[in-house]
């Protein structure tokens, strides 16, 4: 379940993503706030995706050590704050 994989990874918030054509569709999703949760239903595939829409285009692992500092992440800034 969600809670013993965000348990094992130290996190109340986790967000599963599934590639369904050129985007990511949120299957399940643990402790996210309403509006981020609304904001990441689904995610373009690339840039616009912010790093889960990174990663899946390249499929890399994407690592961003600050989100406050990344250009893609900045759109998912007001929902993040919104609650």
């Amino acid at each position: 379940t969600l809670s013993a994989l965000g348990a094992a990874l130290g996190s109340d918030r986790l967000c599963i993503h599934l590639a369904v054509g050129r985007e990511l569709v949120c299957g399940a999703s643990l402790g996210l706030p309403g509006a981020l949760r609304r904001a990441w239903e689904r995610l373009p595939l690339g840039e616009a995706g912010g790093q889960p829409g990174l990663a899946a285009a390249a499929t890399r692992t994407v690592i961003t050590p600050d989100v406050v500092a990344e250009p893609t992440w900045k759109r998912f800034a007001p929902p993040a704050e919104a609650e």
